[in-house]
């Protein structure tokens, strides 16, 4: 790695930031959020993330850059499995609440999927899909906004070439694949130079009017000072008119891509996204849409683009990677039928390419870090085995199992069980962890267990149960619950209803245990408060445990 980093050069992190979204046609106004490290640090190089569990295997060696290509999962929303931050909203470049890495570590899952060459157009290409009759690329779902401003100034006619080559050397007016574009039209400028002035044009204190022309060009709105000095460097005038004017105008890159089937209809999308993800979830038929169908591809959440979903007209398919039970209910209820795939594993589908790319584009290695995908318990143990017997745990061999000698004064006092889970992926890989404190709160009792490929919710309703199951084998009557995903907490005390049907059976177990204690209260807590069996859930995905 090292002739690599001599090869292309170390540059400010900052500097690669403004770089990836150059290099994706992105916004800069909306860049890859800097997680970890320092805007001033120097990267020599940058690594694809498609998941939190991929920074395992990082090196962390200096001036490698660690980018997802995910939203990473840790957040102070964590445990119902949403992001803790919004990388469009705020001025603070540092998330304090997510940190894991010594390497700097960039959230830039926004831009490389829905950018130019990004994931979302890469992976739509991958199923076949083509742009609307008209469009020479596919659309967007919901297009961004771009960073574009017009210059427009006013310059002597004599002086045009002059002063426009100047404008145009400093990066204004380019259009697509298209330079040097302006708008000019001639006119007549007006001035009088007061006290001091040494006017290029007229005499000074006398009215002077001069034939001028008036150009326009646009600009991405970070290159409009450069703009600015090199016009009012050029022009033959010691004080030159221009106007700077914000325009809104939509971009062709942004969340997901819109296009049609090719000749073998949906069933093809289903097969090739199918063997990308083995646990592809389908709602409705996606078979049945035919060749030349509408589709919409995003690989994020259905709400992102909801509203513009339901505002395409003969829509026959969404690929998407999560949606709620009301969303799926509404597409349903449209006859549109939606595939729902593993967001990390369709980056990983098409992570090399983005890869390659963004090495040419920004003149830096760029690799891809090994994917962590677990098998399923299921797939865990191929080889039959005989009928397990019943899980009953009695008070010794339950202190045997979690390495903790039996209490016999279990059935007195205030017991606490702390509980946690996690998945890198929300699906991915997934654990939980809990802890079962004494009622002098002295840590009595612990385990932390990877569950395969599940929800962070799953993961953290499982963590609940077994908890619970285990105060209850070695005789505790009264139990303190805490946890810090205020979800589950609702979801158990009947705050919120449970639909998922995953969750239906874990929480039909945990309501059987509840019988067994003579009293149990349940309570939301802060993380911080929460951190012994988020780090037993963490060394179980690890596999340190």
């Amino acid at each position: 790695m090292a002739a690599d980093f001599q090869r292309f050069g170390a540059r400010p992190v900052a500097t690669i930031v403004d770089a990836l979204a150059d290099a994706l046609e992105w916004p800069r106004s909306r860049p890859a959020r800097l997680l970890a490290g320092d805007r001033a640090q120097l990267g020599a190089s940058l690594v694809l993330c498609s998941s939190d569990g991929a920074l395992i295997g990082l090196d962390g060696g200096s001036q490698q850059v660690a980018v997802f290509a995910v939203p990473p999962t840790e957040g102070a929303a964590r445990g119902s499995g949403r992001r803790g931050y919004d990388p469009f909203v705020g001025a603070a470049d540092d998330v304090t609440s997510w940190k894991r890495a010594d390497q700097v570590v960039l959230d830039a899952a926004l831009l490389l999927g829905g950018g130019r060459g990004g994931v979302d157009e890469r992976l739509a290409a991958l199923v076949g899909l083509v742009p609307v009759a008209g469009e020479a690329l596919l659309a967007p779902i919901r297009a961004v906004q771009r960073d574009t401003q017009k210059f427009v100034g006013y310059v002597p006619t004599d002086a045009f070439e002059a002063v426009s080559n100047a404008v145009f050397a400093a990066g204004a007016g380019t259009i697509g694949a298209y330079d040097m574009c302006s708008w000019s039209t001639v006119g007549t400028g007006s001035f009088r130079g007061g006290e001091g002035t040494n006017p290029a044009v007229g005499v000074r204190g006398e009215l002077e009017r001069t034939e001028e022309t008036r150009f326009e060009v646009v600009a991405p709105a970070y290159l409009v000072p450069a703009v600015v000095r090199a016009y009012a460097a050029a022009h033959p005038y010691e004080e030159p008119a221009f106007d700077v004017l914000d325009m809104r105008l939509p971009s062709t890159v942004g969340f997901g891509r819109v296009g049609r089937l090719g000749p073998a209809g949906g069933g093809e999308v289903w097969n090739v996204l199918g063997a990308l993800d083995p646990e592809l979830t389908a709602h409705g038929r996606a078979d049945h849409a035919v060749a030349n169908a509408l589709v919409a591809l995003h690989t994020g959440a259905v709400r992102d683009v909801l509203v513009q979903l339901l505002a395409l007209d003969g829509l026959a398919l969404v690929v998407a990677c999560s949606a709620s039970d009301a969303e799926i209910d509404l597409l349903a209820e449209r006859g549109i039928a939606l595939l729902l795939i593993e967001r990390s594993r369709a980056v990983e589908a098409v992570a090399t390419d983005v890869a390659g790319m963004l090495t040419r584009r920004l003149d830096l290695p760029v690799t891809v870090a090994e994917s962590l995908h677990f098998p399923t318990p299921e797939l865990e143990h191929s080889a039959p085995t005989e009928p397990a017997a019943p899980d009953v745990f009695t008070q010794s061999n339950a202190a045997a199992a979690h390495g903790s000698p039996a209490n016999a004064d279990t059935a007195t006092g205030t017991w606490r069980l702390h509980f946690d889970g996690g998945s890198r992926g929300n699906p991915g890989p997934a654990a939980y962890g809990w802890v079962l404190y004494d009622p002098e709160g002295n840590e009595a009792y612990v385990d932390g267990v990877r569950v395969g490929r599940a929800t962070n919710n799953v993961a953290e309703w499982t963590g609940l149960l077994r908890g619970m199951e285990h105060a209850a084998s070695v005789g505790v009557k009264r139990l303190a619950v805490r946890g810090d995903s205020e979800l589950v907490i609702k979801q158990i005390t009947g705050v919120y209803k449970i639909k998922a049907p995953d969750l239906k059976p874990i929480a039909a177990q945990v309501k059987a245990v509840i019988p067994q204690f003579e009293h149990v209260d349940f309570a939301h807590v802060y993380r911080a408060d929460n951190a012994r069996p988020d780090e037993l859930a963490n060394e179980a995905m690890d596999g340190t445990r």
